[in-house]
């Protein structure tokens, strides 16, 4: 049992090197555990993300030209996300892989939420 600890250890110190499996480690003892707390925490990054769409659309409530394109943004994301999970997915095998594919879409939604938060007032490159 220690051996398989030690491997999903070190499997997750490869694919996080923030140490964010390490943590899912320490909190949830088993595979199952693990894999459900990487996907609670995907979705609520997802969430967060989503949450920042809402309010640049509603930042630009009265340019329906440029909520179009935002949404059009957001689409396309959605679908390079999409396309990069599935990938992952059919590369990932044994238990351990619903837990990378939530790790992997955490840190796709975390890295896309800069981009779409709201700027600085004043920011003059800003959406």
């Amino acid at each position: 049992m220690n051996n398989i600890r030690i491997l999903l250890i070190l499997t997750a110190l490869l694919i996080s090197p923030s140490g964010a499996a390490v943590d899912l480690l320490a909190s949830a003892p088993t595979q199952a555990g693990m894999n459900r707390d990487a996907c609670d925490e995907a979705e609520a990054a997802a969430a967060a993300l989503q949450a920042e769409y809402d309010a640049l659309l509603d930042r630009h409530a009265s340019d329906p030209q440029t909520q179009a394109l935002i949404r059009e943004a957001r689409d396309a994301y959605e679908t390079f996300r999409q396309a990069h999970l599935a990938a992952f997915r059919a590369a990932s095998k044994g238990s351990v892989a619903p837990m990378c594919h939530c790790m992997a879409a955490r840190t796709l939604a975390e890295s896309q939420q800069p981009m779409v938060a709201a700027s600085p007032e004043g920011d003059v490159c800003a959406w």
